[in-house]
Protein backbone atom coordinates (compact mmCIF):
# COMPACT_ATOMS: atom_id res chain seq x y z
CA UNK A 1 0.00 0.00 0.00
CA UNK A 2 1.04 3.74 -0.67
CA UNK A 3 2.18 5.80 2.15
CA UNK A 4 2.85 9.45 2.28
CA UNK A 5 4.53 9.77 5.56
CA UNK A 6 7.28 10.76 3.81
CA UNK A 7 8.53 14.07 4.95
CA UNK A 8 6.93 16.82 2.54
CA UNK A 9 9.96 19.17 3.30
CA UNK A 10 11.95 17.20 1.16
CA UNK A 11 10.56 19.24 -2.09
CA UNK A 12 10.22 22.46 -0.81
CA UNK A 13 9.32 26.14 -2.82
CA UNK A 14 12.57 27.71 -2.32
CA UNK A 15 16.07 25.90 -1.77
CA UNK A 16 17.75 26.24 1.22
CA UNK A 17 20.12 28.79 -0.60
CA UNK A 18 23.79 29.16 0.36
CA UNK A 19 23.03 26.51 2.85
CA UNK A 20 22.95 24.20 0.10
CA UNK A 21 26.19 22.14 0.22
CA UNK A 22 28.07 22.34 -3.03
CA UNK A 23 29.39 18.69 -2.54
CA UNK A 24 26.01 17.81 -3.55
CA UNK A 25 26.58 19.08 -7.00
CA UNK A 26 28.62 15.68 -7.54
CA UNK A 27 26.71 13.38 -5.30
CA UNK A 28 24.65 10.61 -6.08
CA UNK A 29 20.95 10.01 -6.13
CA UNK A 30 19.36 9.65 -2.00
CA UNK A 31 16.88 7.69 -3.00
CA UNK A 32 18.06 5.13 -4.87
CA UNK A 33 21.88 5.27 -4.40
CA UNK A 34 23.49 4.65 -7.86
CA UNK A 35 22.10 7.37 -10.60
CA UNK A 36 24.18 10.84 -10.00
CA UNK A 37 22.08 13.27 -8.65
CA UNK A 38 20.37 15.75 -11.43
CA UNK A 39 18.75 17.87 -8.63
CA UNK A 40 19.92 19.55 -5.44
CA UNK A 41 16.89 20.34 -3.12
CA UNK A 42 17.10 21.95 0.19
CA UNK A 43 19.59 21.08 2.87
CA UNK A 44 21.03 17.27 2.46
CA UNK A 45 18.81 15.95 -0.08
CA UNK A 46 19.28 15.22 -4.33
CA UNK A 47 17.41 13.44 -6.38
CA UNK A 48 18.22 11.68 -9.96
CA UNK A 49 15.59 12.19 -12.69
CA UNK A 50 13.89 8.83 -12.61
CA UNK A 51 13.34 9.24 -8.30
CA UNK A 52 12.21 12.58 -8.79
CA UNK A 53 9.52 11.46 -11.45
CA UNK A 54 8.89 8.44 -9.29
CA UNK A 55 8.10 10.47 -6.42
CA UNK A 56 5.95 12.82 -7.45
CA UNK A 57 3.71 10.34 -8.97
CA UNK A 58 3.68 7.87 -5.77
CA UNK A 59 2.53 11.27 -3.68
CA UNK A 60 -0.30 11.43 -6.89
CA UNK A 61 -1.53 7.62 -6.13
CA UNK A 62 -1.19 7.76 -2.67
CA UNK A 63 -3.43 10.72 -2.57
CA UNK A 64 -5.63 9.03 -4.28
CA UNK A 65 -5.78 5.71 -2.99
CA UNK A 66 -5.93 6.29 0.44
CA UNK A 67 -9.05 7.96 0.43
CA UNK A 68 -11.01 5.29 -1.75
CA UNK A 69 -13.33 7.96 -2.93
CA UNK A 70 -12.84 6.89 -6.59
CA UNK A 71 -14.70 4.07 -8.36
CA UNK A 72 -13.34 2.03 -11.44
CA UNK A 73 -14.98 3.13 -14.29
CA UNK A 74 -16.52 6.73 -12.78
CA UNK A 75 -16.24 9.87 -15.20
CA UNK A 76 -14.02 12.42 -13.07
CA UNK A 77 -13.81 15.78 -14.74
CA UNK A 78 -10.02 17.21 -14.49
CA UNK A 79 -10.13 20.73 -13.86
CA UNK A 80 -7.05 22.31 -16.08
CA UNK A 81 -5.78 26.23 -16.02
CA UNK A 82 -2.47 25.58 -18.15
CA UNK A 83 -0.23 25.89 -14.83
CA UNK A 84 3.00 23.85 -13.96
CA UNK A 85 0.21 21.90 -11.62
CA UNK A 86 -2.38 21.39 -14.01
CA UNK A 87 0.24 19.77 -16.35
CA UNK A 88 1.61 17.93 -13.95
CA UNK A 89 -1.60 16.62 -12.99
CA UNK A 90 -3.34 16.16 -16.50
CA UNK A 91 0.29 13.80 -17.42
CA UNK A 92 -0.10 12.02 -14.44
CA UNK A 93 -3.19 10.79 -15.20
CA UNK A 94 -2.01 10.33 -19.15
CA UNK A 95 0.34 7.76 -17.64
CA UNK A 96 -1.71 6.29 -15.09
CA UNK A 97 -3.93 5.31 -17.94
CA UNK A 98 -1.38 3.57 -19.71
CA UNK A 99 -2.28 -0.88 -20.09
CA UNK A 100 1.54 -0.76 -19.11
CA UNK A 101 1.23 0.88 -16.10
CA UNK A 102 1.74 -1.09 -13.11
CA UNK A 103 -2.16 -0.41 -10.85
CA UNK A 104 -3.43 1.31 -14.02
CA UNK A 105 -5.94 3.99 -12.95
CA UNK A 106 -9.30 2.89 -14.09
CA UNK A 107 -12.02 5.93 -14.11
CA UNK A 108 -12.65 7.78 -17.20
CA UNK A 109 -11.32 11.44 -16.86
CA UNK A 110 -12.65 14.59 -18.95
CA UNK A 111 -10.52 17.60 -19.18
CA UNK A 112 -12.25 21.05 -18.59
CA UNK A 113 -10.57 24.42 -19.44
CA UNK A 114 -12.31 27.56 -17.85
CA UNK A 115 -11.51 30.50 -20.34
CA UNK A 116 -11.74 33.55 -17.50
CA UNK A 117 -10.43 36.30 -19.74
CA UNK A 118 -13.43 38.43 -19.57
CA UNK A 119 -12.72 38.88 -15.35
CA UNK A 120 -9.23 39.29 -16.27
CA UNK A 121 -10.14 42.25 -19.04
CA UNK A 122 -8.41 40.26 -21.72
CA UNK A 123 -8.67 41.24 -25.53
CA UNK A 124 -10.90 38.65 -27.32
CA UNK A 125 -7.24 38.58 -29.62
CA UNK A 126 -5.34 37.52 -26.36
CA UNK A 127 -7.90 34.99 -25.07
CA UNK A 128 -7.84 33.43 -28.74
CA UNK A 129 -3.89 33.19 -28.02
CA UNK A 130 -4.67 31.63 -24.87
CA UNK A 131 -6.98 29.18 -26.20
CA UNK A 132 -4.78 27.84 -29.42
CA UNK A 133 -1.86 27.56 -26.94
CA UNK A 134 -4.58 25.36 -24.49
CA UNK A 135 -5.63 23.03 -27.24
CA UNK A 136 -1.76 22.79 -28.20
CA UNK A 137 -0.87 21.94 -25.06
CA UNK A 138 -4.14 19.26 -24.61
CA UNK A 139 -3.54 17.76 -27.99
CA UNK A 140 -1.34 14.57 -27.16
CA UNK A 141 -2.87 14.04 -23.97
CA UNK A 142 -5.71 11.58 -25.48
CA UNK A 143 -8.16 12.28 -23.51
CA UNK A 144 -11.93 14.24 -24.35
CA UNK A 145 -11.18 17.69 -23.46
CA UNK A 146 -13.74 20.51 -23.42
CA UNK A 147 -14.00 24.26 -22.28
CA UNK A 148 -16.14 26.96 -21.22
CA UNK A 149 -15.91 31.08 -21.15
CA UNK A 150 -16.52 32.14 -17.57
CA UNK A 151 -18.75 34.16 -19.06
CA UNK A 152 -21.22 31.50 -19.04
CA UNK A 153 -21.60 31.63 -14.75
CA UNK A 154 -24.34 34.67 -15.67
CA UNK A 155 -26.92 32.12 -17.64
CA UNK A 156 -25.32 28.54 -18.17
CA UNK A 157 -26.82 26.46 -20.98
CA UNK A 158 -25.49 22.30 -21.90
CA UNK A 159 -23.99 24.11 -25.27
CA UNK A 160 -21.90 26.76 -23.81
CA UNK A 161 -19.68 23.67 -22.82
CA UNK A 162 -17.79 22.97 -25.96
CA UNK A 163 -15.23 19.82 -26.93
CA UNK A 164 -12.24 21.14 -28.06
CA UNK A 165 -11.21 19.61 -31.48
CA UNK A 166 -8.39 20.76 -34.24
CA UNK A 167 -11.64 23.01 -35.91
CA UNK A 168 -12.88 24.27 -32.75
CA UNK A 169 -12.90 27.81 -32.45
CA UNK A 170 -13.26 30.57 -29.26
CA UNK A 171 -16.65 31.65 -28.92
CA UNK A 172 -17.54 34.73 -27.65
CA UNK A 173 -20.70 36.23 -26.23
CA UNK A 174 -20.23 39.98 -26.08
CA UNK A 175 -23.07 40.65 -24.35
CA UNK A 176 -22.12 38.09 -21.47
CA UNK A 177 -18.30 39.59 -21.81
CA UNK A 178 -19.62 43.32 -20.87
CA UNK A 179 -21.66 41.93 -17.79
CA UNK A 180 -19.04 39.99 -16.12
CA UNK A 181 -16.52 42.40 -17.23
CA UNK A 182 -18.51 45.37 -15.59
CA UNK A 183 -19.15 43.05 -12.14
CA UNK A 184 -15.06 42.77 -11.75
CA UNK A 185 -14.27 46.55 -12.60
CA UNK A 186 -17.04 47.58 -9.61
CA UNK A 187 -15.32 45.79 -7.23
CA UNK A 188 -12.61 48.45 -5.41
CA UNK A 189 -9.62 46.10 -4.53
CA UNK A 190 -7.84 43.53 -6.23
CA UNK A 191 -8.53 40.85 -3.14
CA UNK A 192 -12.46 40.58 -3.42
CA UNK A 193 -11.24 40.40 -7.24
CA UNK A 194 -9.42 37.16 -6.82
CA UNK A 195 -11.82 35.53 -3.99
CA UNK A 196 -14.76 36.18 -6.41
CA UNK A 197 -13.30 34.61 -9.52
CA UNK A 198 -12.12 31.88 -7.47
CA UNK A 199 -15.82 30.76 -6.36
CA UNK A 200 -17.31 31.85 -10.25
CA UNK A 201 -14.87 29.09 -11.58
CA UNK A 202 -15.64 25.91 -8.79
CA UNK A 203 -19.57 27.08 -9.42
CA UNK A 204 -19.06 26.55 -13.34
CA UNK A 205 -16.43 23.41 -12.55
CA UNK A 206 -19.87 22.23 -10.44
CA UNK A 207 -22.34 23.11 -13.56
CA UNK A 208 -19.73 21.25 -16.20
CA UNK A 209 -19.48 18.11 -14.43
CA UNK A 210 -23.24 17.95 -13.34
CA UNK A 211 -23.74 18.76 -17.40
CA UNK A 212 -20.99 15.96 -18.43
CA UNK A 213 -22.39 13.43 -15.81
CA UNK A 214 -19.22 13.47 -13.47
CA UNK A 215 -19.08 12.81 -9.74
CA UNK A 216 -15.69 13.98 -8.80
CA UNK A 217 -13.55 17.10 -9.97
CA UNK A 218 -10.09 16.88 -9.23
CA UNK A 219 -8.12 20.11 -9.58
CA UNK A 220 -4.17 20.82 -9.12
CA UNK A 221 -3.91 22.40 -6.05
CA UNK A 222 -0.32 21.64 -5.07
CA UNK A 223 0.82 21.50 -1.07
CA UNK A 224 2.29 24.71 -1.02
CA UNK A 225 -0.85 26.64 -2.75
CA UNK A 226 -3.00 25.31 0.20
CA UNK A 227 -0.43 26.28 2.64
CA UNK A 228 -0.72 29.68 1.20
CA UNK A 229 -4.90 29.51 0.91
CA UNK A 230 -5.29 28.29 4.77
CA UNK A 231 -3.44 31.76 5.81
CA UNK A 232 -5.30 33.98 3.20
CA UNK A 233 -8.54 32.36 4.03
CA UNK A 234 -8.48 33.24 7.26
CA UNK A 235 -7.19 36.98 6.43
CA UNK A 236 -9.66 37.60 3.97
CA UNK A 237 -12.69 36.32 6.75
CA UNK A 238 -13.26 32.89 5.01
CA UNK A 239 -12.16 30.94 8.41
CA UNK A 240 -15.19 28.87 8.83
CA UNK A 241 -14.37 27.26 5.45
CA UNK A 242 -11.26 26.25 6.10
CA UNK A 243 -12.04 22.21 5.80
CA UNK A 244 -13.62 22.96 3.00
CA UNK A 245 -11.33 25.29 1.22
CA UNK A 246 -7.99 23.51 2.31
CA UNK A 247 -8.94 19.60 2.74
CA UNK A 248 -8.27 16.80 0.03
CA UNK A 249 -12.45 16.55 -0.32
CA UNK A 250 -14.66 19.78 -0.57
CA UNK A 251 -17.94 18.39 -0.02
CA UNK A 252 -20.16 21.34 -0.21
CA UNK A 253 -21.87 20.24 -3.15
CA UNK A 254 -23.44 16.96 -2.08
CA UNK A 255 -23.68 15.85 -6.04
CA UNK A 256 -20.28 16.74 -7.34
CA UNK A 257 -17.03 16.46 -5.03
CA UNK A 258 -13.86 18.28 -5.20
CA UNK A 259 -10.72 16.52 -4.98
CA UNK A 260 -7.13 18.13 -4.60
CA UNK A 261 -5.03 14.91 -5.56
CA UNK A 262 -1.85 17.33 -5.72
CA UNK A 263 -2.15 18.19 -1.92
CA UNK A 264 1.12 15.96 -0.84
CA UNK A 265 3.40 17.44 -3.53
CA UNK A 266 5.12 20.64 -3.11
CA UNK A 267 5.10 23.42 -6.04
CA UNK A 268 9.24 22.80 -6.03
CA UNK A 269 8.62 19.33 -6.83
CA UNK A 270 5.88 20.58 -9.70
CA UNK A 271 8.38 22.59 -11.34
CA UNK A 272 11.23 19.98 -11.39
CA UNK A 273 8.92 17.19 -12.88
CA UNK A 274 7.77 19.91 -15.90
CA UNK A 275 11.34 20.31 -16.08
CA UNK A 276 12.37 17.05 -16.29
CA UNK A 277 9.50 15.82 -18.59
CA UNK A 278 9.75 18.56 -20.93
CA UNK A 279 6.00 19.22 -19.81
CA UNK A 280 4.26 21.87 -22.37
CA UNK A 281 2.46 25.33 -19.70
CA UNK A 282 0.55 28.21 -20.44
CA UNK A 283 0.58 31.45 -18.80
CA UNK A 284 -2.47 32.87 -18.54
CA UNK A 285 -2.11 36.23 -16.35
CA UNK A 286 -3.89 36.91 -12.99
CA UNK A 287 -5.16 39.93 -11.32
CA UNK A 288 -1.71 39.49 -9.18
CA UNK A 289 0.00 39.59 -12.17
CA UNK A 290 -1.57 42.67 -13.78
CA UNK A 291 -1.61 45.61 -10.88
CA UNK A 292 1.07 46.09 -8.95
CA UNK A 293 3.32 43.91 -6.24
CA UNK A 294 1.30 43.30 -3.30
CA UNK A 295 -2.14 44.42 -4.65
CA UNK A 296 -4.09 41.87 -2.50
CA UNK A 297 -4.23 40.29 0.73
CA UNK A 298 -3.38 36.93 -0.65
CA UNK A 299 -0.30 37.86 -2.84
CA UNK A 300 0.32 39.79 0.04
CA UNK A 301 0.26 36.54 2.54
CA UNK A 302 1.83 34.44 -0.04
CA UNK A 303 4.81 36.60 -0.45
CA UNK A 304 5.01 36.58 3.43
CA UNK A 305 5.19 32.76 3.90
CA UNK A 306 7.70 31.90 0.99
CA UNK A 307 9.98 34.53 2.62
CA UNK A 308 9.35 32.70 6.10
CA UNK A 309 9.66 29.23 4.04
CA UNK A 310 13.37 30.62 3.21
CA UNK A 311 14.52 31.13 6.57
CA UNK A 312 12.44 28.23 8.13
CA UNK A 313 12.14 25.34 5.38
CA UNK A 314 9.28 23.52 7.16
CA UNK A 315 6.98 26.69 6.99
CA UNK A 316 4.71 25.25 4.32
CA UNK A 317 4.51 21.94 5.41
CA UNK A 318 3.41 22.66 9.00
CA UNK A 319 1.17 25.12 7.99
CA UNK A 320 -0.52 22.88 5.44
CA UNK A 321 -0.39 19.44 8.19
CA UNK A 322 -2.23 21.68 10.51
CA UNK A 323 -4.78 22.44 8.38
CA UNK A 324 -5.27 19.09 7.29
CA UNK A 325 -6.62 18.49 11.25
CA UNK A 326 -9.22 21.03 10.72
CA UNK A 327 -13.07 20.04 10.64
CA UNK A 328 -16.33 21.43 10.60
CA UNK A 329 -18.17 21.61 13.01
CA UNK A 330 -21.18 19.57 13.97
CA UNK A 331 -22.54 20.51 17.07
CA UNK A 332 -23.15 24.02 15.82
CA UNK A 333 -27.21 24.71 16.06
CA UNK A 334 -27.26 25.24 12.44
CA UNK A 335 -25.16 22.95 11.10
CA UNK A 336 -26.16 21.96 7.03
CA UNK A 337 -29.08 23.28 7.46
CA UNK A 338 -28.98 26.42 4.99
CA UNK A 339 -25.47 27.27 2.68
CA UNK A 340 -24.24 30.54 1.01
CA UNK A 341 -25.78 31.51 -1.97
CA UNK A 342 -22.35 32.49 -3.71
CA UNK A 343 -20.11 29.90 -2.42
CA UNK A 344 -22.48 27.30 -1.44
CA UNK A 345 -20.58 26.93 1.84
CA UNK A 346 -21.98 26.86 4.87
CA UNK A 347 -23.58 30.24 6.48
CA UNK A 348 -20.89 31.44 9.10
CA UNK A 349 -23.64 34.42 10.45
CA UNK A 350 -25.15 31.88 13.23
CA UNK A 351 -23.66 33.67 16.17
CA UNK A 352 -24.00 34.77 20.22
CA UNK A 353 -24.79 38.38 20.50
CA UNK A 354 -21.06 38.33 21.70
CA UNK A 355 -19.07 36.85 18.62
CA UNK A 356 -16.88 38.93 16.68
CA UNK A 357 -19.35 38.52 13.69
CA UNK A 358 -22.01 40.56 15.37
CA UNK A 359 -19.30 43.06 16.91
CA UNK A 360 -18.01 43.90 13.27
CA UNK A 361 -22.29 44.34 12.46
CA UNK A 362 -22.45 46.82 15.52
CA UNK A 363 -18.99 48.40 14.84
CA UNK A 364 -20.79 48.71 10.86
CA UNK A 365 -23.58 50.25 12.00
CA UNK A 366 -22.25 52.75 14.86
CA UNK A 367 -19.82 54.14 11.62
CA UNK A 368 -22.73 54.62 9.43
CA UNK A 369 -25.12 55.77 11.65
CA UNK A 370 -23.42 57.60 14.30
CA UNK A 371 -24.48 58.20 17.78
CA UNK A 372 -28.50 58.02 16.41
CA UNK A 373 -27.52 53.61 16.72
CA UNK A 374 -26.87 54.16 20.15
CA UNK A 375 -28.27 56.22 23.01
CA UNK A 376 -27.48 56.73 26.76
CA UNK A 377 -27.99 52.95 27.62
CA UNK A 378 -25.22 52.03 25.90
CA UNK A 379 -25.42 48.41 26.50
CA UNK A 380 -29.31 47.63 26.41
CA UNK A 381 -29.61 49.41 22.87
CA UNK A 382 -26.37 47.37 21.56
CA UNK A 383 -27.70 44.36 22.96
CA UNK A 384 -30.95 45.17 20.86
CA UNK A 385 -29.23 46.75 17.77
CA UNK A 386 -27.19 42.96 17.76
CA UNK A 387 -30.25 41.17 17.96
CA UNK A 388 -31.70 43.43 15.22
CA UNK A 389 -29.46 43.11 13.10
CA UNK A 390 -28.96 39.11 13.71
CA UNK A 391 -32.34 38.88 12.93
CA UNK A 392 -31.93 41.00 9.77
CA UNK A 393 -29.29 38.63 8.51
CA UNK A 394 -30.21 35.13 9.47
CA UNK A 395 -34.03 35.86 7.70
CA UNK A 396 -34.38 33.60 5.14
CA UNK A 397 -34.52 36.35 2.60
CA UNK A 398 -32.80 39.96 2.77
CA UNK A 399 -34.30 42.77 0.84
CA UNK A 400 -31.29 44.69 -1.60
CA UNK A 401 -32.96 48.44 -0.91
CA UNK A 402 -31.42 49.04 -4.60
CA UNK A 403 -34.31 47.36 -6.80
CA UNK A 404 -37.05 45.64 -4.37
CA UNK A 405 -35.59 41.92 -5.32
CA UNK A 406 -34.84 39.44 -2.41
CA UNK A 407 -32.13 37.39 -1.86
CA UNK A 408 -30.90 34.47 0.36
CA UNK A 409 -27.58 35.12 3.14
CA UNK A 410 -24.75 34.85 2.09
CA UNK A 411 -21.06 34.29 4.15
CA UNK A 412 -19.44 36.61 5.71
CA UNK A 413 -16.80 36.19 3.18
CA UNK A 414 -19.04 36.77 0.32
CA UNK A 415 -20.33 39.67 2.50
CA UNK A 416 -17.28 41.45 1.95
CA UNK A 417 -17.43 40.85 -1.92
CA UNK A 418 -20.81 42.35 -2.42
CA UNK A 419 -20.45 45.36 0.23
CA UNK A 420 -17.64 46.09 -2.66
CA UNK A 421 -20.10 45.55 -5.41
CA UNK A 422 -23.03 47.30 -6.86
CA UNK A 423 -26.28 45.62 -7.88
CA UNK A 424 -24.64 43.95 -11.05
CA UNK A 425 -22.86 41.36 -8.80
CA UNK A 426 -26.96 40.17 -8.01
CA UNK A 427 -27.12 38.76 -11.66
CA UNK A 428 -25.13 36.06 -10.82
CA UNK A 429 -27.20 35.13 -7.37
CA UNK A 430 -30.21 34.89 -9.93
CA UNK A 431 -28.19 32.54 -11.83
CA UNK A 432 -26.25 30.59 -8.79
CA UNK A 433 -29.75 30.31 -7.09
CA UNK A 434 -31.56 28.66 -10.27
CA UNK A 435 -28.06 26.00 -10.21
CA UNK A 436 -28.50 25.30 -6.52
CA UNK A 437 -31.60 24.73 -6.65
CA UNK A 438 -31.16 22.44 -9.38
CA UNK A 439 -28.56 20.48 -7.16
CA UNK A 440 -31.20 20.10 -4.73
CA UNK A 441 -34.28 19.04 -7.11
CA UNK A 442 -31.48 15.97 -8.28
CA UNK A 443 -30.89 15.21 -4.69
CA UNK A 444 -34.42 14.80 -3.85
CA UNK A 445 -35.11 13.05 -7.17
CA UNK A 446 -32.42 10.52 -5.83
CA UNK A 447 -33.36 9.77 -2.72
CA UNK A 448 -36.78 9.22 -4.20
CA UNK A 449 -35.99 6.94 -7.06
CA UNK A 450 -36.38 3.95 -5.70
CA UNK A 451 -40.23 4.87 -5.15
CA UNK A 452 -41.29 6.13 -8.16
CA UNK A 453 -43.33 3.90 -10.57
CA UNK A 454 -42.02 3.75 -14.05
Amino acid sequence: MCSVSDDLDCLSLTSSGSGTDKSLFHATCKKCRSEPAKVVVQLKEAFCKNCLLLYVNHRFRACLGKSKLIKPKEKILVAVSGSLASATLVDLIHCGLQDTTPKRLMFSPIIVFIDDGAALGLSNEQRLKIFQEMRIMLKNCGLSTFYVPLESVINFEHNDLKEIQSETTLSINECSVSKVRKIFEDLKSVTSKEDLLIKLRNNLLIQSALTLNCSKILTAETGTDLAVKLMSNIVIGRGAHLPLDVGFCDTRCTSVLLLRPLQDVSKKAVAFYVLMKGLKTVFIPAFSSIERKNCSLQKLTENFLVGLHCEFPSTMSTIFRTGEKLSLNPLSPNFGTSSCELCQGPLDIYATESSAYLATQISSAVSKYGKAAINSDGIHVMNHSSERAKNRILSSSCKNEANGTFFNPVCYGCQLILAESNNQIHLLQNSLRKHHNQILRDKMKEEIADFLIE
